[in-house]
Protein backbone atom coordinates (compact mmCIF):
# COMPACT_ATOMS: atom_id res chain seq x y z
CA UNK A 1 0.00 0.00 0.00
CA UNK A 2 2.72 2.41 0.97
CA UNK A 3 4.83 1.64 -2.10
CA UNK A 4 1.76 2.32 -4.24
CA UNK A 5 1.36 5.67 -2.53
CA UNK A 6 4.98 6.56 -3.18
CA UNK A 7 4.61 5.77 -6.88
CA UNK A 8 1.76 8.28 -7.14
CA UNK A 9 3.68 11.12 -5.58
CA UNK A 10 5.98 13.48 -7.41
CA UNK A 11 9.32 13.88 -5.64
CA UNK A 12 8.62 17.57 -5.09
CA UNK A 13 6.94 17.98 -1.64
CA UNK A 14 3.16 18.46 -1.77
CA UNK A 15 3.08 17.95 -5.55
CA UNK A 16 0.86 14.91 -5.90
CA UNK A 17 0.10 13.37 -9.28
CA UNK A 18 -3.37 12.03 -8.53
CA UNK A 19 -5.46 11.76 -5.38
CA UNK A 20 -5.60 8.29 -3.91
CA UNK A 21 -8.87 6.42 -4.11
CA UNK A 22 -10.55 7.06 -0.81
CA UNK A 23 -11.41 4.25 1.54
CA UNK A 24 -15.10 3.61 2.07
CA UNK A 25 -16.50 5.60 4.95
CA UNK A 26 -18.89 4.15 7.47
CA UNK A 27 -22.40 5.59 7.70
CA UNK A 28 -23.21 7.74 10.68
CA UNK A 29 -24.65 5.74 13.54
CA UNK A 30 -25.97 8.88 15.17
CA UNK A 31 -26.76 12.26 13.52
CA UNK A 32 -24.80 14.09 16.23
CA UNK A 33 -21.79 11.82 16.54
CA UNK A 34 -19.21 10.65 14.04
CA UNK A 35 -17.30 7.60 15.34
CA UNK A 36 -13.55 7.39 14.79
CA UNK A 37 -12.97 4.50 12.41
CA UNK A 38 -9.44 3.47 13.36
CA UNK A 39 -9.63 -0.28 12.94
CA UNK A 40 -8.44 -0.29 9.33
CA UNK A 41 -5.66 2.17 10.14
CA UNK A 42 -4.48 0.06 13.06
CA UNK A 43 -4.54 -3.08 10.92
CA UNK A 44 -2.32 -1.31 8.42
CA UNK A 45 0.10 -0.47 11.23
CA UNK A 46 0.73 -4.14 11.98
CA UNK A 47 2.59 -4.55 8.67
CA UNK A 48 4.69 -1.39 9.09
CA UNK A 49 8.46 -1.32 9.56
CA UNK A 50 10.83 1.58 10.01
CA UNK A 51 11.66 1.33 6.30
CA UNK A 52 8.15 2.58 5.52
CA UNK A 53 8.90 5.82 7.39
CA UNK A 54 12.18 6.77 5.76
CA UNK A 55 12.08 9.79 3.46
CA UNK A 56 12.91 9.47 -0.24
CA UNK A 57 14.70 12.80 -0.05
CA UNK A 58 15.64 13.88 3.49
CA UNK A 59 16.25 17.54 4.37
CA UNK A 60 19.73 18.91 3.89
CA UNK A 61 22.20 19.19 6.74
CA UNK A 62 23.63 22.66 7.44
CA UNK A 63 26.93 23.55 5.78
CA UNK A 64 28.92 25.39 8.45
CA UNK A 65 32.59 25.00 9.28
CA UNK A 66 32.21 27.28 12.32
CA UNK A 67 29.64 26.56 14.99
CA UNK A 68 27.10 29.34 15.51
CA UNK A 69 24.60 29.29 18.36
CA UNK A 70 21.47 30.96 16.98
CA UNK A 71 17.88 30.14 16.15
CA UNK A 72 18.66 29.67 12.44
CA UNK A 73 15.30 31.03 11.31
CA UNK A 74 14.08 31.64 7.78
CA UNK A 75 10.78 33.00 6.47
CA UNK A 76 8.11 30.60 5.29
CA UNK A 77 4.99 31.16 3.18
CA UNK A 78 1.68 30.47 4.92
CA UNK A 79 0.84 27.90 2.23
CA UNK A 80 3.80 25.77 3.34
CA UNK A 81 2.71 25.47 6.97
CA UNK A 82 1.38 21.88 6.96
CA UNK A 83 2.67 19.25 4.56
CA UNK A 84 1.22 16.04 3.14
CA UNK A 85 4.05 13.94 1.74
CA UNK A 86 4.65 10.47 0.33
CA UNK A 87 4.90 8.96 3.82
CA UNK A 88 1.57 10.35 5.06
CA UNK A 89 -0.27 7.03 5.37
CA UNK A 90 2.60 5.33 7.16
CA UNK A 91 2.92 8.12 9.73
CA UNK A 92 -0.85 8.31 10.06
CA UNK A 93 -0.92 4.65 11.12
CA UNK A 94 1.87 5.21 13.65
CA UNK A 95 0.06 8.19 15.14
CA UNK A 96 -3.15 6.17 15.50
CA UNK A 97 -1.21 3.43 17.30
CA UNK A 98 0.40 5.89 19.70
CA UNK A 99 -2.93 7.54 20.45
CA UNK A 100 -4.40 4.14 21.18
CA UNK A 101 -1.61 3.02 23.52
CA UNK A 102 -0.08 6.24 24.91
CA UNK A 103 -2.79 8.82 24.40
CA UNK A 104 -2.67 10.11 27.96
CA UNK A 105 1.07 10.74 27.58
CA UNK A 106 0.67 12.46 24.23
CA UNK A 107 -2.05 15.07 24.60
CA UNK A 108 -2.06 17.47 27.51
CA UNK A 109 -3.73 20.77 28.14
CA UNK A 110 -4.11 23.30 30.94
CA UNK A 111 -7.06 25.54 31.66
CA UNK A 112 -7.26 29.02 30.21
CA UNK A 113 -6.22 28.22 26.63
CA UNK A 114 -9.49 26.89 25.24
CA UNK A 115 -9.94 29.79 22.81
CA UNK A 116 -6.42 29.37 21.46
CA UNK A 117 -6.99 25.64 21.06
CA UNK A 118 -10.22 26.27 19.14
CA UNK A 119 -8.52 28.86 16.91
CA UNK A 120 -5.67 26.46 16.14
CA UNK A 121 -8.20 23.78 15.22
CA UNK A 122 -10.04 26.14 12.87
CA UNK A 123 -6.78 27.26 11.24
CA UNK A 124 -5.64 23.67 10.66
CA UNK A 125 -8.97 22.64 9.12
CA UNK A 126 -8.97 25.72 6.87
CA UNK A 127 -5.41 25.07 5.75
CA UNK A 128 -6.05 21.40 4.95
CA UNK A 129 -9.10 22.26 2.86
CA UNK A 130 -7.46 25.14 1.00
CA UNK A 131 -3.99 23.64 0.46
CA UNK A 132 -4.70 19.91 0.39
CA UNK A 133 -8.25 19.85 -0.94
CA UNK A 134 -7.64 16.67 -2.91
CA UNK A 135 -7.23 14.75 0.32
CA UNK A 136 -9.56 16.56 2.74
CA UNK A 137 -13.11 17.80 2.28
CA UNK A 138 -15.90 19.33 4.34
CA UNK A 139 -19.10 17.30 4.64
CA UNK A 140 -21.92 19.78 5.15
CA UNK A 141 -24.81 19.31 7.55
CA UNK A 142 -27.45 16.97 6.17
CA UNK A 143 -30.97 16.13 7.33
CA UNK A 144 -31.66 12.94 9.20
CA UNK A 145 -35.29 11.80 9.10
CA UNK A 146 -36.63 9.56 11.81
CA UNK A 147 -40.13 8.33 12.52
CA UNK A 148 -41.84 7.88 15.86
CA UNK A 149 -45.49 7.29 16.69
CA UNK A 150 -46.43 7.81 13.07
CA UNK A 151 -44.70 11.18 12.87
CA UNK A 152 -41.55 12.14 11.06
CA UNK A 153 -38.82 14.13 12.80
CA UNK A 154 -35.92 15.92 11.14
CA UNK A 155 -32.53 16.50 12.71
CA UNK A 156 -29.23 17.55 11.15
CA UNK A 157 -25.87 15.85 11.33
CA UNK A 158 -22.97 18.18 12.21
CA UNK A 159 -20.42 19.48 9.70
CA UNK A 160 -17.45 17.16 9.42
CA UNK A 161 -14.02 17.06 7.85
CA UNK A 162 -13.35 13.92 5.86
CA UNK A 163 -9.91 12.47 5.30
CA UNK A 164 -10.21 11.08 1.77
CA UNK A 165 -6.98 9.09 2.15
CA UNK A 166 -8.31 7.02 5.05
CA UNK A 167 -12.09 7.47 5.00
CA UNK A 168 -12.11 8.86 8.55
CA UNK A 169 -14.50 11.68 9.43
CA UNK A 170 -14.38 14.07 12.36
CA UNK A 171 -16.96 16.49 13.60
CA UNK A 172 -15.87 20.11 13.33
CA UNK A 173 -19.04 21.72 14.66
CA UNK A 174 -18.60 22.59 18.31
CA UNK A 175 -18.32 20.69 20.52
CA UNK A 176 -16.02 18.46 18.50
CA UNK A 177 -15.80 14.73 19.00
CA UNK A 178 -13.08 13.95 20.05
CA UNK A 179 -11.28 17.08 21.35
CA UNK A 180 -9.93 19.64 18.85
CA UNK A 181 -6.32 18.74 19.68
CA UNK A 182 -6.86 15.02 19.15
CA UNK A 183 -8.49 15.65 15.78
CA UNK A 184 -5.51 17.79 14.76
CA UNK A 185 -3.20 14.95 15.82
CA UNK A 186 -5.10 12.45 13.70
CA UNK A 187 -5.31 14.64 10.61
CA UNK A 188 -1.70 15.86 10.38
CA UNK A 189 1.82 14.47 10.36
CA UNK A 190 2.93 17.46 12.42
CA UNK A 191 3.08 17.90 16.19
CA UNK A 192 1.60 21.09 17.66
CA UNK A 193 2.36 23.13 20.78
CA UNK A 194 0.65 26.34 21.83
CA UNK A 195 2.55 29.11 23.62
CA UNK A 196 0.28 31.59 25.38
CA UNK A 197 1.51 34.99 26.49
CA UNK A 198 1.19 35.68 30.20
CA UNK A 199 0.53 38.97 31.95
CA UNK A 200 4.23 39.51 32.60
CA UNK A 201 4.90 39.30 28.86
CA UNK A 202 6.58 35.88 28.91
CA UNK A 203 5.39 32.87 26.95
CA UNK A 204 4.26 29.66 28.60
CA UNK A 205 3.76 26.20 27.08
CA UNK A 206 0.08 25.99 27.91
CA UNK A 207 -1.35 23.44 25.50
CA UNK A 208 0.78 20.86 23.82
CA UNK A 209 0.11 18.13 21.37
CA UNK A 210 3.54 16.85 20.66
CA UNK A 211 1.25 15.20 18.65
CA UNK A 212 1.90 12.09 20.00
CA UNK A 213 4.45 10.74 17.70
CA UNK A 214 7.64 12.29 18.55
CA UNK A 215 8.87 13.72 21.81
CA UNK A 216 12.65 13.97 21.51
CA UNK A 217 13.94 12.65 24.83
CA UNK A 218 11.52 14.45 27.13
CA UNK A 219 8.14 13.86 28.75
CA UNK A 220 5.33 16.19 27.81
CA UNK A 221 3.55 16.05 31.17
CA UNK A 222 6.71 17.29 32.88
CA UNK A 223 6.98 20.39 30.67
CA UNK A 224 3.40 21.60 30.54
CA UNK A 225 3.31 25.10 32.00
CA UNK A 226 7.02 25.78 31.53
CA UNK A 227 8.13 29.16 30.23
CA UNK A 228 9.71 29.04 26.81
CA UNK A 229 13.04 30.20 28.27
CA UNK A 230 13.13 27.05 30.44
CA UNK A 231 12.42 24.50 27.72
CA UNK A 232 16.02 24.37 26.51
CA UNK A 233 17.74 25.11 29.78
CA UNK A 234 19.98 22.04 29.53
CA UNK A 235 21.30 22.97 26.06
CA UNK A 236 24.91 24.18 26.31
CA UNK A 237 25.22 27.99 26.23
CA UNK A 238 21.45 28.42 25.88
CA UNK A 239 20.70 30.25 29.18
CA UNK A 240 23.41 32.86 28.78
CA UNK A 241 23.25 33.41 25.01
CA UNK A 242 19.83 32.52 23.60
CA UNK A 243 17.24 32.64 26.37
CA UNK A 244 16.63 36.40 26.25
CA UNK A 245 16.80 36.70 22.41
CA UNK A 246 14.25 33.89 22.03
CA UNK A 247 11.77 35.56 24.37
CA UNK A 248 12.32 38.85 22.54
CA UNK A 249 11.71 37.12 19.21
CA UNK A 250 8.42 35.62 20.39
CA UNK A 251 7.25 39.02 21.60
CA UNK A 252 7.81 40.50 18.14
CA UNK A 253 6.46 37.64 16.02
CA UNK A 254 3.45 38.83 14.00
CA UNK A 255 0.54 36.89 12.51
CA UNK A 256 1.66 37.99 9.04
CA UNK A 257 4.83 35.92 8.98
CA UNK A 258 5.73 32.29 9.56
CA UNK A 259 9.29 31.46 10.56
CA UNK A 260 10.95 28.07 10.13
CA UNK A 261 14.08 26.30 11.27
CA UNK A 262 15.46 22.81 10.76
CA UNK A 263 17.08 20.52 13.33
CA UNK A 264 18.54 17.03 13.23
CA UNK A 265 19.88 14.46 15.64
CA UNK A 266 20.92 10.79 15.40
CA UNK A 267 19.09 7.83 16.86
CA UNK A 268 20.96 4.60 17.53
CA UNK A 269 19.17 1.27 17.18
CA UNK A 270 20.55 -1.22 19.72
CA UNK A 271 22.37 -4.08 18.03
CA UNK A 272 20.12 -7.03 17.23
CA UNK A 273 16.87 -5.22 17.98
CA UNK A 274 13.95 -4.48 15.66
CA UNK A 275 12.00 -1.67 17.33
CA UNK A 276 8.34 -1.11 16.55
CA UNK A 277 7.82 2.21 14.74
CA UNK A 278 5.56 3.71 17.42
CA UNK A 279 7.94 2.94 20.31
CA UNK A 280 10.95 4.03 18.26
CA UNK A 281 9.42 7.45 17.58
CA UNK A 282 7.84 7.99 21.00
CA UNK A 283 11.21 8.74 22.64
CA UNK A 284 10.82 10.13 26.16
CA UNK A 285 14.34 9.69 27.55
CA UNK A 286 17.84 10.33 26.17
CA UNK A 287 18.48 6.57 26.24
CA UNK A 288 15.53 6.10 23.87
CA UNK A 289 17.50 8.06 21.28
CA UNK A 290 21.12 7.16 22.00
CA UNK A 291 21.82 4.13 24.19
CA UNK A 292 25.11 4.06 26.07
CA UNK A 293 26.50 1.34 23.79
CA UNK A 294 28.08 2.65 20.53
CA UNK A 295 26.61 1.38 17.26
CA UNK A 296 28.36 -1.66 15.79
CA UNK A 297 27.32 -1.02 12.19
CA UNK A 298 26.41 2.06 10.11
CA UNK A 299 22.93 0.59 9.57
CA UNK A 300 22.20 1.10 13.28
CA UNK A 301 22.32 4.92 12.99
CA UNK A 302 19.16 6.73 11.91
CA UNK A 303 18.85 10.50 11.58
CA UNK A 304 15.71 12.29 12.71
CA UNK A 305 14.96 15.63 11.11
CA UNK A 306 12.60 18.26 12.50
CA UNK A 307 10.94 20.95 10.42
CA UNK A 308 9.98 23.49 13.08
CA UNK A 309 7.61 26.38 12.34
CA UNK A 310 6.55 29.32 14.52
CA UNK A 311 3.29 31.09 13.76
CA UNK A 312 1.17 33.56 15.72
CA UNK A 313 -2.59 33.06 15.63
CA UNK A 314 -4.37 36.28 14.59
CA UNK A 315 -7.27 36.27 17.10
CA UNK A 316 -5.85 34.96 20.38
CA UNK A 317 -2.19 35.94 19.64
CA UNK A 318 -1.05 32.52 20.84
CA UNK A 319 2.08 31.16 19.15
CA UNK A 320 1.83 27.81 17.40
CA UNK A 321 5.00 25.73 17.40
CA UNK A 322 4.73 23.06 14.71
CA UNK A 323 7.16 20.16 14.33
CA UNK A 324 7.19 17.72 11.46
CA UNK A 325 9.49 14.73 11.97
CA UNK A 326 11.09 12.71 9.20
CA UNK A 327 13.82 10.08 9.20
CA UNK A 328 16.62 8.71 7.02
CA UNK A 329 19.27 6.05 7.69
CA UNK A 330 22.92 7.06 7.71
CA UNK A 331 23.57 4.60 4.87
CA UNK A 332 21.01 6.34 2.62
CA UNK A 333 22.70 9.76 2.70
CA UNK A 334 24.19 10.96 -0.58
CA UNK A 335 27.72 12.28 -0.98
CA UNK A 336 26.80 15.93 -0.35
CA UNK A 337 24.82 15.03 2.76
CA UNK A 338 27.80 13.07 4.10
CA UNK A 339 30.12 16.02 3.49
CA UNK A 340 27.80 18.49 5.20
CA UNK A 341 27.17 16.18 8.14
CA UNK A 342 30.89 15.62 8.77
CA UNK A 343 31.64 19.35 8.55
CA UNK A 344 28.82 20.19 10.95
CA UNK A 345 29.69 17.57 13.57
CA UNK A 346 33.36 18.56 13.55
CA UNK A 347 32.40 22.21 14.11
CA UNK A 348 30.66 21.55 17.42
CA UNK A 349 32.42 22.72 20.60
CA UNK A 350 33.26 20.01 23.12
CA UNK A 351 30.26 20.74 25.37
CA UNK A 352 27.83 20.64 22.41
CA UNK A 353 29.35 17.40 21.11
CA UNK A 354 29.01 15.80 24.54
CA UNK A 355 25.40 16.99 24.87
CA UNK A 356 24.54 15.46 21.47
CA UNK A 357 26.16 12.11 22.26
CA UNK A 358 29.03 12.33 19.79
CA UNK A 359 31.21 10.24 22.11
CA UNK A 360 28.84 7.34 21.43
CA UNK A 361 27.99 7.63 17.73
CA UNK A 362 30.57 10.10 16.41
CA UNK A 363 33.31 7.65 15.31
CA UNK A 364 30.90 5.47 13.36
CA UNK A 365 29.20 8.41 11.61
CA UNK A 366 32.37 10.32 10.74
CA UNK A 367 34.17 7.21 9.55
CA UNK A 368 31.23 6.40 7.27
CA UNK A 369 31.03 9.93 5.86
CA UNK A 370 34.79 10.10 5.28
CA UNK A 371 34.75 6.70 3.57
CA UNK A 372 32.01 7.79 1.15
CA UNK A 373 33.96 10.87 0.15
CA UNK A 374 37.20 8.92 -0.18
CA UNK A 375 35.53 6.33 -2.39
CA UNK A 376 34.15 9.07 -4.63
CA UNK A 377 37.55 10.72 -4.98
CA UNK A 378 39.17 7.43 -5.96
Amino acid sequence: MYSALRRQVDRTPDNWVDPLPSAPSSPLEDPFHTPIETQIVLQQYESLTLDDLYQCRPPRFPDRERYALNMGLCKLFHDDWIEVDERYLAYHSVRAKILEEMGSEAIHRVSGAEEAEKELFDEVVKHLIQKHGRFFEIIQSSPHISEKDGRQYASFSPRRIRNRLTGEEYRISQPTIPSPMEIVARLCQEDFSLLVKEQDGSHRLSVSLLATLFPAAWRLRERIGWHVTDLHGTVPMWPEKLSAPVEHYFSRLSSDSNMARFAFFPVVIPAGSTPAPHTFLFAQTPEDLVPKTPPARPEEVIFRFERQIFRRLPKTSAIVFTVKTSMAPLTSLNLEDCRRLAVTVRSWPAEVAEYRGVLIWGDMVLDWCDAQQKEYME
